[in-house]
């Protein structure tokens, strides 16, 4: 995965393979509005911050990858954005719509999420700020957008309930938390993250790459639901 990213955030895209598009779980059509909306949302920080070169959004509709990236390159106040969003993460039976729109905002987040950054230099935030910006700032914003598409389940399991009081905007966020940690996780090939087992452990020094768990991460967003710190796991006190 950081490799992947080098890759990308050099600007060297990786070729999308092809597929047939069968069963996704949303439709070519909301894919690409909630990549419009994503990026609609955050006209304010692209001015703010300069990103107003020249844009890229890369939309692999097709391909098998699954996954997006974002980065920005050129000099302070003249730079470019970058998105590349591929197809299969709508299609991997893991998949939800906010779990998507989650990762979208993920990446969102490495560009305007704020400090620890990965890349001093171009500002790109933490993987952890990342996760708790998508959460915390981003994904509210895109359910009002899409409230039909982007909604909480009509049953929710009794844990989801009980942590958000029967809240629906709380249960949405968690939901969403879970089924893209849940296909992080898949695509990784860890062990699948749960809401009662959370990573309890410590970090020496703040992990600025992926927690080293999936876990962690799950926590992380779990927490920016609630307005709580950064989990331990991956963040130093």
């Amino acid at each position: 995965m950081k490799a992947l990213w080098i890759l990308l955030a050099s600007g060297v895209l990786l070729p999308a393979q092809l597929m047939a598009v069968d069963d996704p779980q949303i439709s070519e059509a909301q894919f690409n509005q909630l990549i419009d909306a994503v990026i609609d949302i955050h006209e304010p920080d692209i001015e703010a911050w300069g990103d107003t070169k020249n844009r890229f959004i890369n939309r692999y509709w097709r391909s098998k990858k699954i996954g997006a990236s974002a980065y920005r390159r050129g000099s302070e106040g003249n730079s470019s954005l970058y998105l590349t969003v591929y197809g299969q993460t709508v299609r991997h039976e893991l998949s939800t719509p906010g779990g998507f729109a989650l990762i979208l905002c993920h990446e969102m987040g490495h560009l305007y999420g704020g400090p620890p950054y990965l890349d001093e230099k171009n500002r790109l935030s933490a993987e952890g700020v990342a996760d708790y910006y998508a959460v915390n700032k981003c994904l509210p914003l895109m359910k009002d957008r899409f409230p039909d598409l982007l909604r909480e389940s009509e049953d929710p399991s009794s844990l989801i309930a009980e942590i958000c009081n029967s809240d629906p905007g709380c249960q949405f966020q968690i939901e969403s938390a879970l089924a893209a940690a849940r296909l992080t996780a898949d695509t990784l090939g860890k062990k699948a993250p749960s809401l009662d087992t959370p990573d309890l452990s410590e970090v020496d020094e703040t992990e600025l790459w992926y927690p080293e768990t999936v876990q962690c991460r799950l926590d992380n967003y779990v927490a920016a639901a609630f307005d709580l710190s950064y989990p331990r796991c991956w963040y130093k006190y």
